[in-house]
């Protein structure tokens, strides 16, 4: 069994074959971290879009403009800090004796 097969989930019984096992936990939280940064990258290019559209003149007011501009800041500062709490999990772990 090759680690590509385990990491996706897979399995094998006989030399060849590869059949599909129910997801794991991992698989659950790698697809649901998945959709979290596509929402997020999805926010921050709307706020520049809005930026974008209020300096050539086409947008709405400016209000609306730092109101998205603050609201995917503060998505990025949630992401980079879900990451920093992560990390350092995985270093806590690492220290730890067997």
């Amino acid at each position: 069994m090759t680690v590509d097969a385990i990491g996706a989930g897979l399995r094998s019984d006989a030399p060849g074959t590869i059949q599909a096992t129910e997801p794991t936990r991992f698989d659950d939280f790698a697809r649901w971290l998945d959709g979290e940064l596509r929402t997020l990258d999805v926010e921050l290019r709307g706020a520049e879009n809005t930026l974008r559209e209020f300096a050539v003149g086409e947008g709405r007011s400016i209000h609306h403009v730092m109101m998205a501009l603050e609201k995917a800041r503060l998505s990025l500062m949630l992401a980079v800090q879900v990451r920093n709490k992560a990390l350092e999990a995985y270093q806590e772990i690492m220290r730890m004796q067997v």
